[in-house]
């Protein structure tokens, strides 16, 4: 064979190789391209979708697809974090069950491709924008028939009706000049209500000029609140005439004028009544809801699919999100898992129309839900299209009517205590002392624990058990079999050689377990203000799963405590008779559950209906302890991340929604290394001091069985 066809058969295999190598490379690319996997192995998680992210698009799944579409000016954000976004927006695709995009509203072709978006979501609302403008043009046409009724009608009966009214007497002459104001009242309402109806009709035709459709939401609440008003003044004015038909006054036509005025005033009444009802069951407009987002042309949007909703996400939460330190600073926070947080949380929104409602129920003698240490778990909450309503104990007997967040009575209701302290004074004239908000709270906790309502019950210490009494507020719970030692709670000592501390705040980890609950607070740092330990008796009507337990010997439930309660907790280290365990009268009686999920034996196992959990602790969820977060290797991280997971499982775990019960993806933000169980941990002993030189005698003997 000549040289030259030797190098002529040498090209053809090397072509021949590379062609093979191609169409090899080729096939792998198609193939990963279709069937991909991603391997996470971050400590944080930060390739893969928490567990709680998951659940949700699992439950999306048969809803069918969602879609996620982020309209921002690319140019006006930092690389680094749009980065960070877009792999996340990655990661919900690759779930095959989200279709994401984003669309650069800074350059002309994403400005049209905007403005394509929008016009979709007009049209995919339009059946529901012409139910509203439907029933704001009948509620305008109905506000303009009345008004022109109480003024030609009503007014004018009441100027005759006053005539009637002559005699010298002073009841007779307060009647007249009652009369007479209620005639001119009318008057002043009857255009009220006309200029009302005049203004919603005028905004249908004069839409918003950034989004092409009117502003509805804001013009049916004025209406609706003109009707409301016109409708409490005409039930006010037949409440005044009532009495006057049958009073005597006047001649022989009083009485039968005022009959007669009173009954059309209050089917002018029920006429305003019907249309504002009307108004506030008109379906929920979710185009509406984003509109300001909208027109403003930056803003990230989840799509639910046909039927489903729509909900926008501010853009610089998404990118830019912005938190409080523990020490008071402003910083930015993880970007990665506040955008999946986000976005999970969207997309729960969107896809399920029978989100909870939390009461939150006290004995206080003004509402608290929002006071500014609840606004951790208030924004958490309300991002997962949970509404929050809430329930004086101490001033109404009853539960509050929750019409406004739930018109159809479709939502799940959970009522979540708060206990209050038993140890208080009245602070104001109008306030109650301790023992009587107990009370109060007490009589609405039985009540709810009668009805089976879902109940999420918080504890605090009760100075009470320590006279002799009953904790009026863990008596509902002892009948049921739940005993709460709230008149020793737990405490816990450290030492050494300089000082000794006792702690009234005792940090757990979440346990393994097969609860949903458990699953949402697995290895999870959870910190208990003033624990108190929970136990079920023998042949209780519940069902019990512990959450948390304390296996401390440092522990110990102190009887004398109330010194340690009164004193600031800046200034409890100053002490110098700090609580010590007491042989006579304390209790060292651990592992104690301070934590508990509880389910009615009566009930079928899974039912939501009596469901209870009770925690031992009161102040736990507050934002000083369940939002403290700190900076650690350049990351804001939750110090602990348990508290707020526990608290949004528990109520989901109420509410019946099993399935979302998980961790979110802000419990990830730092990682966290789990306790190894002893079995795993002598094993690893063993390996390290027997199994390594055993291995080298193995190999030793293997190396000269092998040279001879």
């Amino acid at each position: 064979m000549t040289a030259a066809r030797k190098r002529l058969r040498g090209l053809a295999s090397a072509a021949l190789l590379l062609a093979l190598a191609l169409g090899a490379a080729g096939v792998l690319v198609a193939v990963a391209d279709r069937y991909h996997a991603r391997v996470d192995v971050t400590t944080t998680g930060e390739q893969r979708l928490a567990p709680r992210t998951r659940a949700i698009l699992d439950a999306a799944a048969p809803l069918g697809e969602v879609e996620i579409v982020v309209a921002v000016d690319a140019a006006s954000i930092q690389p680094w974090s749009r980065r960070t976004v877009n792999d996340v927006l990655d990661l919900f695709a690759h779930t095959g069950r989200v279709r994401t995009s984003e669309i650069d509203v800074g350059s002309a072709s994403g400005q049209a491709e905007f403005g394509r978006l929008l016009d979709r979501l007009m049209e995919r609302d339009r059946p529901g924008i012409d139910q509203h403008v439907a029933v704001v043009q009948q509620s305008a046409a109905e506000s303009r028939a009345v008004a022109e009724a109480m003024q030609q009608q009503l007014a004018p009966a009441l100027t005759t009706l006053a005539s009637t009214l002559t005699a010298p007497d002073q009841t007779t002459r307060a009647a007249k000049a009652g009369v007479d104001q209620w005639a001119a009242l009318l008057g002043v309402a009857a255009r009220q209500l006309a200029d009302a109806g005049a203004r919603a009709l005028a905004a249908l035709s004069q839409p918003d000029p950034t989004l092409p459709i009117p502003p509805l939401a804001e013009h049916e609440a004025a209406l609706r609140a003109n009707l409301d008003q016109r409708a409490d003044e005409l039930e006010a004015l037949a409440a005044e005439l009532l009495p006057l038909a049958d009073a005597g006054l006047g001649d022989a036509t009083t009485g039968p004028a005022a009959d007669s005025i009173a009954k059309a005033a209050r089917a002018l009444r029920d006429r305003l009544a019907r249309q504002s009802d009307a108004v506030a069951r008109l379906p929920r407009l979710d185009v509406l809801r984003v509109a300001r987002a909208l027109g403003a042309a930056e803003v990230a949007l989840v799509i639910g699919p046909p039927g489903a909703g729509v909900t926008g996400i501010d853009i610089g939460a998404l990118y830019e999100p912005s938190v409080v330190a523990t020490d008071g600073s402003n910083i930015t926070g993880d970007v990665r898992f506040q955008a999946e947080e986000l976005l999970g949380s969207a997309v729960a929104a969107v896809l399920d129309t029978s989100r909870p409602v939390l009461v939150l129920v006290h004995a206080e003698s003004a509402p608290i839900l929002e006071a500014p240490i609840f606004a951790g778990i208030r924004e958490r909450l309300t991002r997962r299209g949970i509404d929050l309503a809430e329930w004086v104990a101490g001033r109404d007997d009853e539960p509050p009517t929750l019409t406004e967040l739930d018109p159809d009575g479709v939502r799940p209701v959970v009522f979540v205590t708060l206990s209050p302290d038993s140890a208080a004074g009245a602070r104001t004239e109008g306030d109650k002392a301790g023992p009587e908000k107990a009370a109060a709270l007490g009589r609405a906790l039985a009540l709810l624990l009668e009805r089976r309502r879902p109940v999420f019950v918080n504890l605090n210490p009760s100075i009470l058990p320590s006279y002799g009494e009953t904790d009026p507020v863990a008596a509902p719970l002892a009948a049921l079999g739940i005993h709460a030692a709230t008149g020793t709670p737990l405490l816990r000592e450290t030492a050494d050689t300089r000082s000794r501390q006792v702690q009234t705040d005792i940090a757990l980890r979440g346990p393994e377990g097969d609860h949903p609950i458990l699953a949402a607070v697995r290895n999870l740092r959870v910190v208990l203000s003033w624990p108190v330990a929970l136990a079920p008796a023998e042949n209780a009507a519940v069902r019990a799963t512990a959450l948390l337990t304390i296996d401390d010997r440092a522990a110990w439930g102190e009887s004398q405590w109330h010194g340690l309660w009164r004193t600031p907790r800046d200034q409890r280290g100053l002490l110098p008779d700090a609580p010590v365990f007491d042989q006579g009268a304390d209790r060292r009686d651990g592992p104690w559950t301070v934590a508990g999920a509880y389910e009615r034996v009566d009930q079928p196992a899974g039912a939501r209906d009596g469901r209870i959990v009770v925690v031992g602790s009161n102040s736990w969820f507050a934002d000083p302890i369940a939002f403290e977060r700190r900076v650690q290797d350049g990351r804001v991280v939750p110090v602990n991340p348990g508290n707020a997971e526990l608290f949004e499982a528990a109520v989901l775990w109420l509410a019946g929604e099993d399935e979302l019960v998980a961790q979110s993806a802000g419990a990830r933000a730092t990682p966290l290394v789990g306790d190894i169980d002893p079995g795993t941990l002598a094993a690893v002993r063993w390996a390290l001091v027997a199994g390594l030189p055993l291995a080298t005698l193995i190999l030793g003997i293997a190396w000269r069985v092998a040279r001879g």
